[in-house]
């Protein structure tokens, strides 16, 4: 119960950061470019998004950079809170900062281990947690030309990487909450706008450069040992987005993602070692959201995302990334 109350009070206390670093976003003056939206001049949108995500893995014919035991189930939970700030410089301009803070959860089975044709030690359940601050976002978009009901935008954005550390020098003690991996990323952005439709066609381009990765140091010896760290790598994501404006209330929207991402190689003595087999691993999936207008200027949007091909399944960085699946409610408040 201690520990229960002892979470719920990290909990809070993340809660009215995010809300306090709101209100104080608020006052910055500007109307922020969205995908799909012709811009109307300058402004802010800040936003608040709750989000629920359960995941779990029984497929190891590739291995997982958390643990080097053979692991045979994993089950991992997270609860997030998500602030972003878009902020308009010009018509055609926009800035953007997003940062999350989670509390997340892993339990892993590791596989029997066998010590002779006669003994076999039974399978061993770990427990890992952990809560703070995920990989801040910043970002700009830039609307690249307008015509009719038809517009082409481009962002570029950059995610910092924040605490990657397991405490552990053999198995680890905590559950990080970030692949310790920088990102740049390149986003067209081709939409269509009518009166009541809306179609967008997204695509991410995705760099990350070659970096050390602090949860790959592993004990050899007592006092040896190898240190880890992961090549670059590319990740392509796509989206195809339909919304339909029932009134000046509600909108629908249906949309279908997809990713191919590139496994990073181990690098080790200045040489890159394939970690997992293959290459390449997929995803797909589609989200649906209903969104209400409360006011003028706030909006609540209500969405669940399903991915159809479980990519997770064959991630190495599992659990330390989680898919973005599950439930999400995000509160919006927009002006000028």
């Amino acid at each position: 119960m201690r520990e229960m109350a002892s979470v719920a009070r990290r909990w809070w206390l993340g809660f009215g950061l995010a809300v306090a670093l709101a209100f104080v976003a608020v006052g910055a003056q500007a109307q922020a470019l969205r995908p799909g939206e012709r811009a109307t001049g300058d402004g802010y949108r800040v936003s608040l998004e709750a989000r629920q995500t359960h995941a779990t893995r029984s497929e190891f014919d590739e291995a997982v950079f958390l643990f080097a035991q053979p692991v045979e189930r994993i089950v991992a939970d997270q609860l997030s809170l998500s602030l972003e700030l878009r902020y308009g410089l010009a018509r055609d301009l926009e800035l953007s900062a997003a940062l999350s803070v989670a509390h997340r959860t892993a339990a892993a089975r590791f596989a029997p281990v066998v010590i002779s044709p006669e003994q076999t030690l039974a399978p061993v359940w770990i427990e890992l947690e952990n809560q703070g601050f995920l990989d801040p976002e910043l970002g700009a978009r830039y609307r690249v030309f307008e015509a009719g009901p038809l517009a082409f935008d481009s962002s570029l954005s950059v995610t910092l990487p924040s605490d990657d550390n397991s405490a552990g020098q053999t198995l680890p003690k905590k559950l990080p909450l970030s692949t310790g991996q920088a990102s740049i990323c390149l986003a067209p952005s081709l939409s269509l706008g009518f009166e009541r439709l809306f179609f967008a066609l997204d695509y991410a381009l995705g760099y990350h450069p070659s970096a050390a990765a602090t949860y790959l140091v592993r004990r050899v010896d007592n006092q040896s040992y190898v240190n880890g760290a992961l090549s670059d790598f590319f990740t392509h994501d796509f989206r195809l987005s339909a919304a339909f404006h029932a009134n000046d209330i509600a909108t629908l929207e249906l949309s279908l993602f997809g990713a191919v991402e590139q496994n990073p190689a181990l690098i080790e003595g200045g040489q890159e070692l394939p970690f997992v087999h293959e290459l390449l691993r997929y995803e797909l999936g589609a989200s649906v959201a209903a969104g209400f207008r409360l006011s003028r200027r706030q909006s609540l949007t209500l969405g669940y995302d399903a991915p159809f091909a479980r990519a997770w399944e064959s991630d190495p960085f599992f659990p330390i990334a989680l898919p973005e699946q599950g439930l999400r409610i995000t509160w919006s408040l927009t002006g000028s």
